[in-house]
This record gives structure tokens, sequence and C-alpha cells, in this order.
């Protein structure tokens, strides 16, 4: 209040945050927007505030903020590749063995895996030396809504720049929203 008396005018990015403990031991968090009141000379006579209870907003933001931390240390801590897609194939997430097996060194996220293939030079072939065709690529089939799991997993040769090869085995699913529109992919 006392900053909206010397004539601050707090909305939006300006709004004060504070904190205050209540005689039981809660901690409360709060927000206030306001401006200052004046009189017919111009003067400050007073203030209009108004105050906005935050505590569980921001409860919220840091339970949400620890679950994607420990998701995080889980994506990255999984053996195998993982890569996440948005619907056009970009991608938005994938870990360190997923990069590693790749032979990425940047970080492959808003690329697909044709544009990282042009820039890191790996491409995948099947048993008998042939690029991949689009029936075979598991990407475009998952983001078509296929669900790629055991017998219809993908088994293919990665061959990088440098002339390593690696047999993979891929499977993968949709990623949809609520109402079932797809969003996405993911592949390990």
């Amino acid at each position: 209040m006392s900053r909206l008396l010397r004539g601050e005018v707090l909305t939006g990015s300006q709004a004060a945050d504070s904190r205050l403990q209540t005689p039981d031991g809660r901690d409360l968090s709060f927000s206030m927007t306001g401006r200052p009141l004046h009189d017919g000379t111009g003067a400050i006579s007073g203030a209009v505030a108004i105050v906005r209870d935050e505590t569980e907003r921001r409860r919220l933001e840091r339970e949400v903020a620890e679950h994607a931390a420990q998701l995080e240390a889980i994506f990255e801590s999984i053996a195998d590749g993982v890569l996440v897609t948005d619907r056009q194939g970009r991608v938005l997430h994938m870990n360190q063995a997923g990069r590693t097996s790749l032979g990425l060194e940047l970080d492959p996220r808003g690329w697909t895996l044709p544009q990282l293939d042009g820039l890191a030079g790996f491409a995948g072939y099947t048993a008998t030396g042939q690029h991949l065709t689009e029936g075979e690529d598991p990407i475009p089939r998952v983001l078509q809504g296929e669900v790629l799991t055991n017998e219809q997993s993908v088994d293919f040769i990665l061959r990088t720049r440098a002339g390593r090869e690696t047999r993979i085995n891929t499977t993968g699913a949709p990623i949809r929203d609520v109402a079932g529109q797809l969003l996405g992919g993911v592949f390990v």
C-alpha cells in the first residue's frame, strides 16, 4: 500500500508479490495490483488495491516444476534412446542415449529426423541395405496413428557418417490430447 500511496501504479508485471505467515503458521502468497486515488487538485488522497490469494497457484507451480524435474531425470537416465516429436515430426525431446546412437552433438529440438540426417549424416537402412521407405519408417507410421509394439516394431540398421552401424529395434505410439487429437509421437 505504501508504494501506491507514493504514486506507483501496480498492474500486470509490476504487481507486488508477497508472502506472509498467519498466526496459525500457514504460509500465504498473494499478489496486489492497484493505483493511487487523486483528489481534485491531483494530490494523492488514497489508493485502491486488489489482493489475490496466490497460495494454491504457487503450490501447484512448485509441484509441476518438481514433477517436470523428476520426469527429466527419468527421461535422461533411460539406457534406450527415447524420442518425442510433435505431429509434424519435429523433435521435442531426445534423451542422451538417443543423441549418442544418432551421433548427434547438437541439440536436436525443433528439427525433423530427415533434417538432422542431413546435418549429422545418419540414415536408416533395411537389412538388405535399402533406405527405409515411408511405409517402413516408424515416425510417419506413428504420426498417422499406428502403434508399434512387439510384432509391429521396426527393425533397421542405422548408419552414421563415421560409418558406425547399429541394429535398431524401434517401438512407438502416438501422443494424443484428452480429446483424442494427435499431438505427436514417442519412440524407443
